[in-house]
Formats: structure tokens, sequence, C-alpha cells
């Protein structure tokens, strides 16, 4: 793909040079395309009218009335691509009107022909963008015959990464529950540790039955502190066969909390008892599908840890198993998803390490089971939600490739699956928040895509749905983290529209949950490192506003937590990346406030840092790329101290390893 704007504009130029009815369509791949063209026709045809109008909502009475009463001027219809589509989720009224004006068009051809105005509809491509075209042909025959132009606008769109490079996850991994449930929870627990308290010691077998019931509801209810506790007890006196159980159960905590190296130490110690189940019993496919699942979660702890190499060996083992399981029990629903979570595990595996060919490969393995097992279950909720999943992922990886309409193909599918789920259970959180999810995709998208209103609409959405999940349970921290999150995304969507007060605002409101989390949970490192991220975020308002001490003040703030984690977490590479990062913006502000010598101590710490985890993962692409913009910058500072063999050294480090990215990743034109 090429940008062909300079070629495509000069045929509308002239095509209106001369007023008459001018009927064209126009497909764009990128809305800063749009904003151009607009731009051009203004500054072209000053004195002709250009009246823009969202398709989406605007009834064809009102459409009508307005070219009416233009002469010789410009009606420009955005939007058009969505009354095209097919969308169950429409409302009777929306699809009614959407009819109405695609029909009415059709209809007044020769009504609008006798004005002599030109109407542009615009079509955002995708990957059926193919599609929209005929579908315009096929419900607009007659004005389509009338058309004087199909203008086709691309630009080449680059790889998308984020401008602030934060890869540690603000998620949680928890299961979310309602607050009827929580509360049903808590009540349960007290009575069952009551029961507990009361039984006497001598009594095991009874206390046994206790344990399990208590765990699972303090996991349930994110009290991971006392889960951990009670988990330790069952541990002491629970019987052989059921050591593994509590030892899987307590790693899963240890995760949750963010207790990496001992969650690592307890699904190591469960995969030996399964080992030696499966070597007792080689023909037991329960015990070689619990093997499987101890290779999943042992990977799930190295992929966070940062040795995805790690990681990936132990996918491979897991998927191996699934595969082996699904060769002699096809029809067993557990086995089958099984392999379909394995083929997910290494399409994310793949993309963190950049092979982007593989990870596609994984998740079009992924979604082919999953419609295969959605087709087959089609009353498994849960499978239609992996379905769900499996676009969101083939979304992901066209996102990273900066092949974002073929994401937004993805991605709509992502949306349209849970937006399904949740009108038909609204009351279920799981599916709130995942429709959320859904519109955080389609929003990040929009938004590389140039469109920010459309972007801005997403996440408003996204930002209603959680404050709906927080209202029905605002102790817990799983929905509490999620709307602060959306909180942030509203921050930057605005920060893009230039409303930094507005964006200050939604940070602000952001800060302020994640103060109160950590407040309530010291111990969890994820809210901690969310907490450190919210500063960050903070730091970067102020800076772009001007206020450079105060971005210095949040940006110190970010850099404390940083250490901490990394001090308190030295393997954890994601951790290590967020310190380096905050040393980065460290150095920057303090350039920008003349304090060169403080601006280079600062930077050479990011250098450092990022050198560091290049040598720990050199197969992390984000490490390599972060090394060579660390070495440019030390160029770049030691430039402006008058050092020149210093700068020579750091702009050939920087040179040589933008060299090395190109010739190993030829796809990512950012390189270039």
């Amino acid at each position: 793909m090429s940008d062909n704007y300079a070629e495509e504009y000069p045929l509308l130029k002239k095509l209106l040079k001369v007023p008459a009815f001018r009927f064209v369509v126009v497909r764009y791949n990128h809305y800063s395309l749009v904003q151009r063209l607009k731009e051009d026709l203004e500054a072209t045809y000053p004195d002709r009218k250009l009246v823009r109008l969202d398709a989406r909502k605007t009834p064809f009475s009102t459409l009508l009335q307005e070219y009416e009463s233009l002469s010789e001027d410009i009606i420009w219809l955005e939007n058009f691509q969505d009354l095209l589509k097919e969308n169950p989720n429409l409302s009777a009224t929306e699809r009614e009107n959407y009819d109405a004006l695609t029909s009415g068009l059709n209809l007044r051809r020769d009504k609008l022909a006798r004005h002599s105005n030109a109407l542009l509809v615009f079509l955002q491509a995708s990957a059926e963008g193919v599609s929209h075209v005929r579908t315009l042909i096929e419900k607009m025959p007659d004005l389509w015959s009338f058309r004087s132009l199909f203008l086709d606008l691309e630009m080449q769109l680059e790889p998308v990464t984020t401008t602030d490079q934060l890869p540690a996850d603000r998620s949680l991994d928890e299961v979310p529950i309602d607050e009827d449930q929580f509360e049903r929870n808590r009540k349960e627990i007290i009575r069952l540790r009551k029961l507990l308290e009361e039984t006497p010691e001598t009594e095991t077998a009874y206390r046994l039955t206790l344990y399990p019931q208590i765990t699972k509801l303090l996991e349930e209810n994110g009290i991971y502190d006392q889960a951990l506790i009670f988990l330790e007890e069952w541990l002491e006196v629970a019987r052989v066969e059921d050591k593994g159980k509590v030892l899987f159960q307590m790693g899963d905590v240890l995760n949750k909390m963010g207790n990496l190296p001992k969650a690592l130490k307890r699904f190591q110690d469960y995969e030996k008892i399964q080992q030696k189940y499966v070597k007792e019993t080689p023909d037991n496919s329960n015990q070689k599908h619990n093997l499987a699942i101890a290779y999943e979660r042992l990977g799930l702890i190295y992929t966070k840890i940062g040795n995805l190499e790690k990681a990936l060996s132990l996918y491979e083992k897991y998927n191996e198993l699934e595969e082996n399981l699904n060769s002699t029990h096809s029809l067993n629903i557990d086995f089958r998803n099984g392999l379909s979570v394995s083929y997910e595990r290494l399409g994310d595996t793949y993309s963190a390490l950049g092979d982007i060919e593989k990870a596609l490969f994984f998740f079009r393995k992924y979604n082919i089971l999953a419609k295969q097992l959605n087709a087959v279950f089609p009353e498994q909720t849960f499978l239609k939600n992996n379905l769900a999943s499996s676009y969101g992922k083939l979304g992901d990886v066209y996102f990273s490739l900066g092949n974002l309409n073929d994401a937004l193909y993805f991605f709509e599918k992502f949306n349209l699956i849970e937006n399904e789920l949740y009108k038909n259970h609204k009351d279920e959180i799981t599916f709130i928040s995942n429709l959320a999810t859904s519109y955080s995709r389609l929003g990040d998208t929009h938004r590389a895509l140039g469109d920010l209103q459309k972007a801005q609409y997403c996440y408003e959405q996204q930002r209603a749905l959680n404050e709906k999940i927080y209202e029905r349970s605002p102790q817990n921290i799983y929905y509490k983290n999620n709307l602060a999150i959306a909180y942030s995304t509203l921050g930057s969507i605005h920060t893009d529209l230039g409303n930094l007060d507005k964006a200050l605002t939604f940070f602000e409101k952001d800060l302020k949950l994640m103060e109160e989390l950590y407040m309530d949970h010291p111990q969890n490192t994820s809210i901690k490192n969310g907490l450190a991220i919210s500063y960050s975020k903070l730091g970067d308002t102020y800076s772009v506003m001007g206020n450079l001490q105060m971005a210095l003040q949040f940006f110190e703030m970010d850099n404390e937590l940083s250490q901490e984690l990394n001090n308190d977490y030295p393997e954890l590479l994601d951790y290590k990346n967020s310190l380096a990062i905050s040393f980065e913006k460290l150095g920057d502000t303090h350039l920008k406030l003349g304090n060169l010598e403080q601006a280079l101590n600062f930077l050479k710490q990011y250098n450092s840092l990022e050198k560091q985890l290049y040598s720990l993962s050199n197969q992390r692409v984000l490490f390599k790329n972060n090394w060579s913009i660390a070495n440019l910058k030390l160029g770049e500072i030691h430039f402006l101290l008058g050092d020149l063999n210093e700068a020579l050294h750091y702009f050939n480090m920087f040179n040589t390893l933008v060299k090395q990215l190109t010739e190993s990743h030829p796809e990512d034109i950012s390189y270039k």
C-alpha cells in the first residue's frame, strides 16, 4: 500500500470545477485523509458551502431539506459504511432510519440531480471494504448509476506502538462476581469459619470438608491474604491425594497477589505431583490433562516474569499434551477447550517475541477451533465468549502490524459477539466487563486511524459499562481497577483532542481510585504498578501543559514506586522496563528545564537498564527498540554538552541497532 492522495485529489478537484450534480463515493483507510480532503476543498473552493453530516444521525428528511437549501455547494455524508453493515445490535428504529436514508437517496435520484450540488458519501475501509461498495450498489443501484467518481484514498499505516511505552499490565487476574454474590459469599465465609473454629482438630475429616469451601469463597471475594492463610493450614493436614489441588490453588492466589516467585514454586510443586501421577497411570487422560494445565500455569508465570523463551517451551508442552488428548478423545469438551487455549497462549507468546507470522498462525488455529466448538456446543456461553476472544486476538496482531482496517474488522466481530452475550446475560458481570474490553479495543483502533470522535465514543462506552459494574460492587478491587483504567483511557483521548483540562480531570479520577486501591492493598504488586502508571500519566499531561515542575513531581513518584517494584522483583523484566522509562521521563524533563547534567545522569540510567533488558531477553523487540532510543537520546545530550566524540559513539550505536531492527523486521516500517 502506498500514499495515493496526491494522485487521487486532482481527479476530484477537476470534477468539481464546473458546478453540476456530482455523486462521489470516497473510501479511505485513515481519518486524517478525510480531514485533509476537507481542508483542501475549502481552500480550493472558498465560495462554496461545505455541509458535513453524520449519516448515522441524520434522518433522510433532514438530509433532503439541507440538500435542497444549497446551490452549487457540497454536502458531505460521513460514516456511510455503518448504514451498509449487517449489525444485529441495531435497534429497530435505527435500522429503519438507516434503510430510509439509503432508499430515500436512491428513489430521489432524479430530484437530487436537478440541483448543482456535489454529494460525497464516505466509507471507511476495512478487511471487508469491498463488500461496503457492493452493498451500496445493491441498496442504491439508481443513484450508483449516476456516480461521477469513486475516490479510493490510501495512506501507509505504521505499526502501532504506545507513545509512553509502559508495557507492564495494569489488569488484575480475578474472576468478577456481582455485589449480591459477594455478600452471599461473605455471610457463608463467616458461617464456615465459625464451624471450623468450633470443630476439634481431632475431627480431621470434617475440617477437611470446610477448608476447600472457605478458601474458594475467600478467593472469589478477592480476600487473597486470608485465603492464603487457610490454604497453608489446609496443606499441612491435607490427604496426599489432595495436596496437588491445594498447591494449585495456592499458586493461583499468589499469582493474583502478584507474588510471582512463590506462585512459581507452588506450580512447580504441583507439576512434580502430576508428573508422578502420569508416570504411575499413563492411560489416565484426566491426569494428563492436569499435567497440561500445570504447564499452562507455569507458562503464565514465566510470561509475567519476562522469560518468554521458557514460557514458550512450557506452552509447547501444554499444546503437545492437549493435541494428543484430542486425538483420542475428540468429543471431550474440556480437552478441546484446553487445545484452544494452548493455541491462544502460543499466539500470545510469539506475538510478544515479535514473531508475528507464527502468532497469526496460532491465533488462526485458535479462531478455527473456537468456531467449531461454538457450532457444536452453541448453548455453552463460555465457548461463545472464547470465539469473541479469538477475534480480539486476531485484531491485536493486525493492530500491532499497522493493518488497522483488518484490526477494525476483527474488533468489530469481537464487539458484536460480546454485545450478543451482554444482551442475553445482562446481569452477568463477566459479559459486561468483556463488552467494555471490546469497546476499548475498538477505541484504540479508531484512535490509531485518526478518528478521535469515534474513539471517544468507544471509550465512553467502556467507561459507562465499568461504572455500571463498579456501582454494583464498589469494594471489589477488580471493578475499581478497571474503572480507573477507563478513566485513564479517556484522559489519553482528551489529550489527543487537545482538551487538556478534561484529560487532567480523568487522570486525576484514575489516580484517586488507584491511591485508594493501594492504601487498601499495599501488598498487591499489580495495584502498585498501576499507581506508578497513574503518576506517569499525570506527569505526561502536566508536561504537555508546560507545567514542568508538576510533571517532575509526578515522574519522581512514578520512579520511586518503579524502583521499589524492581528491587522487590528484579527478575520481572516488565517492571525493570517501567523503571527504565521512568528514568527516561525524568531525563527528558530535566532536559526541558535546562538541567543538562541531571538529564544526562537519568538518561544514562535509562540506557543502562535497556541494555541490561536486551541482554536478558534479546528476542524481545521492544527492549531492542528502547535501547536504540536510549542511545539516540544520549547522543543528543552529549552533542548539546559539546562532547562530540561521545555523541558520535551513541549515534553510531543507535544506527547499528536500527539497521538490525530493519533487517529482522522488514514489515515494520517504523524502523525504516
